[in-house]
């Protein structure tokens, strides 16, 4: 059986009403795309103004950091040096001390100052060093009681003599280290909050489905009454 002018005229406007339903449900997802863009871009902006202290204070923080590494960085160096004169001073050549050493039938006697001392009984940091020069060599020519020394015309190292010295042991090390500079806090800052905006487009998007399906099981019903009149009028 044909389509009757009005069953057309029906069907044209449910379809037109899902084209338009289409239509606007587009526009309305459009324009919360653009709420959302212009939402997201504000909390972006305040963003960006709460942060700027912390970053100011973070560059601050930086040059100062940079400024004692450069500090500690000495401090090690000079602590290091100190170290390793307070491992050294127990064996260190000391200075040479103006004493006067004399010998005695007990052995020889170093005066310092207005007390004599012998070598067991220096005060503590003196100590008697070799001092040693260059001479001339030697050789024996001849035997018996017809040798003598004659010089061989080259030099050698030997102990010439004896002098007094004193180890003076470093000072203390009073410098102190310096300070690293505190690292500035970073603000607590808020996540972007778009569960709104997401809830409403679950509602539009679900509303959308819902008109369109009625609309839908409308020309459904429809379609189904005109196959049961032919039926009805055959009875």
């Amino acid at each position: 059986m044909a389509e009757t002018l009005y069953q057309k005229r029906t069907k044209v406007r449910r379809m037109s009403d899902i084209e338009r339903l289409a239509s606007q449900y587009k526009k309305n997802v459009e324009a919360m795309t653009g709420e959302y863009q212009q939402s997201f871009g504000e909390f972006e902006a305040n963003r960006a103004k709460a942060m700027q202290p912390y970053n100011a204070a973070l560059a601050q923080y930086q040059t100062a950091f940079a400024d004692y590494e450069n500090q500690a960085a000495g401090y090690r160096e000079r602590l290091g040096a100190y170290q390793k004169a307070l491992e050294d001073f127990p064996t260190s050549a000391g200075e040479k001390v103006n004493a006067q050493m004399y010998n005695t039938k007990g052995g020889k006697i170093w005066k310092i100052g207005d007390r004599s001392y012998s070598i067991d009984e220096l005060p503590a940091n003196y100590f008697v060093a070799d001092v040693m020069g260059e001479v001339p060599e030697m050789t024996t020519v001849g035997v018996g009681r017809g040798a003598r020394q004659v010089a061989t015309g080259k030099m050698t190292t030997k102990v010439v003599g004896q002098e007094l010295r004193k180890r003076t042991p470093p000072g203390k090390f009073t410098e102190k280290a310096p300070e690293a500079p505190t690292a500035p806090t970073m603000p607590e800052l808020a996540e972007f909050d778009s569960s709104s905006l997401a809830a409403r487009r679950g509602e539009l998007e679900a509303t959308f489905k819902r008109e369109v399906g009625e609309r839908k099981a409308a020309r459904l019903g429809a379609v189904s009454r005109r196959a049961t009149r032919p039926m009805l009028q055959e009875t």
